[in-house]
């Protein structure tokens, strides 16, 4: 092919600009492509300079490094931004390159843009990605992290909470030494509640979800927080969701708006503002859910709290769902609400978002699934009395527990053999089969685990009942516990009083 015929080819293409402008950036000639970029025809540009065409800042700058590389005889080459109502944002390639003559001199520039907006938003796509992913694998390892924490930590407050109960049982209720007992009894559930945060944060899943009014729930919530609310922060409600059931724990839910609230307030405490919350039904489409990988194409409830604030950098922006991070005055902020929060409704198979600017204030948006509405109500058992006259074997690797266990339930009136190794328990059931009448077994235990521990015994004795309890596992509900085999599920730190409960319940269901 002639080189003039390649040229004539190159210059009518439909996908590169080219314009050739002699030395002061006047326009020599431009190809269709150029001019239908820029909503014109080609002969309007001829002797039209470049930059009394596109004004900008940076002009005479640009002016200079141009100037200058054609004087040294280089291409200039530079990628830039453009924004126009008509196409949006749009990234292009741009470069100058100077048209020598036989003399030496520059005597033409040639101008070539080619749009590589689709190639920086793919780019952009990537390391959103890469973003997320490497967020999704910090906060897995944190969690896996709190969750074994956390199990140590139950264990040891289990036994401190039981020993803590028979010393209260113990001494008069005019004593001193009583009332310190309860006041270690008040810290320990502290204890608990942190660690029920921690669990929240590192499990996918903590309770079995029901369909719910989430409007009821956002009602209750700004009850309980309106109490606490200064005179200087107004609220503006805006519920109007239909429908709004979604699929989820209402305590849960309650936590995460009270959480989104109180971070609210604090943004707003010293000069006041508005808190708005609202309630809407959405749908997200496929583009949606391609931006944010948590959210699945449907229909969403969704949550936003919105506060006139003063927003947050960009810092402290991108590590507002860390765990344990916090820009609260020490004493007043553990960290863990935001995570916490994030989690809870990722258990809800929602996502959480936020859009912030330092200045202007902060938004969150909360999105949870529909579902349909269920008239199923959940049974609330009545204490009763709490003893008892059955054969229990009671299992555990930790010997404060088993002891204090033991305790407990003899005091029931609960005939109680115990063992610190699953293999003894084994051994006593496969012997003696018809001598328990139930098993209360831990789940983490070495060498043999509470589910294969139940599997087993189950095995000889298909009928007994089965308590499986768990300071952190796999098995966070009781559906689960009793898919594993288990009749019952007792989480880890349990008082004396709810450890005796589900004893009783399994047995009046055997």
């Amino acid at each position: 092919m002639h080189l003039d015929t390649m040229w004539e080819k190159l210059f009518s293409s439909e996908h590169l600009l080219v314009a050739f402008l002699d030395v002061e950036f006047n326009f020599i000639q431009v190809n269709r492509a150029y001019a239908l970029a820029d909503d014109r025809e080609p002969d309007f540009f001829p002797g039209k300079n470049h930059f009394d065409l596109y004004p900008n800042d940076e002009n005479e700058r640009l002016f200079k490094e141009v100037v200058n590389s054609a004087r040294a005889h280089t291409c200039y080459a530079k990628p830039f931004e453009y924004q126009d109502e008509r196409r949006g944002v749009t990234y292009w390639d741009w470069t100058l390159e100077p048209i020598v003559d036989e003399g030496g001199r520059v005597a033409t520039l040639l101008l070539t843009l080619v749009d590589v907006t689709g190639r920086i938003e793919a780019e952009e796509e990537r390391l959103r990605l890469e973003r997320d992913l490497r967020q999704a694998q910090k906060m897995q390892a944190v969690g896996t992290l709190a969750g074994g924490i956390a199990h140590d930590f139950n264990n040891i407050l289990t036994a401190i909470i039981g020993y803590s109960e028979m010393i209260r049982d113990s001494l008069p209720a005019e004593s001193e030494q009583r009332a310190d007992i309860m006041e270690v009894l008040k810290i320990s559930a502290r204890a608990k509640e942190l660690t029920r945060r921690i669990l929240l944060f590192s499990r996918e899943k903590e309770t079995e979800l029901k369909p719910l009014h989430l409007t009821s729930v956002v009602r209750e919530a700004l009850e309980l927080f309106k109490v606490t609310l200064p005179p200087s922060i107004e609220i503006i409600e805006d519920l109007h969701a239909v429908p709004d059931v979604v699929n989820g724990n209402s305590i849960q839910l309650l936590q995460v708006l009270l959480n989104l609230f109180t971070n609210a307030e604090f943004a707003m405490r010293s000069a006041g503002g508005v808190l708005r919350v609202e309630l809407d039904t959405v749908t997200v489409d496929t583009a949606s859910a391609v931006r944010h990988s948590k959210l699945r194409v449907g229909d969403y409830v969704r949550l936003s709290v919105r506060d006139t604030g003063e927003g947050m950098p960009e810092k402290v922006a991108e590590r507002v769902f860390e765990p344990f991070f916090t820009t609260k005055p020490v004493g007043q902020g553990t960290g863990m609400g935001l995570s916490v929060s994030h989690g809870i409704v990722e258990a809800h198979e929602g996502a959480m978002t936020f859009d912030t600017e330092a200045g202007r204030g902060t938004s969150f948006h909360v999105y949870l699934p529909v579902c349909e509405a269920s008239d199923k109500e959940e049974a609330i058992e009545t204490e009763g009395s709490l003893t008892g006259n059955a054969r229990l074997l009671l299992v555990d690797d930790e010997p404060a527990i088993v002891a204090i266990a033991s305790r407990v339930l003899t005091s029931l009136g609960y005939d109680v053999t115990a063992c610190t190794d699953p293999e003894e328990a084994l051994a006593l059931c496969s012997a003696q089969p018809e001598s328990f009448d139930a098993l209360l077994t831990d789940h983490t235990m070495p060498g043999m685990s509470g589910i294969e521990l139940i599997q087993a015994i189950r095995s000889i004795r298909p009928n007994m009942p089965t308590i499986l309890c768990t300071g952190y596992s796999q098995v966070t509900t009781e559906t689960e516990a009793r898919a594993a085999g288990a009749s019952a599920l007792l989480e880890k730190p349990y008082s004396g009083n709810a450890i005796a409960l589900v004893v009783r319940r399994v047995l009046r269901l055997a």
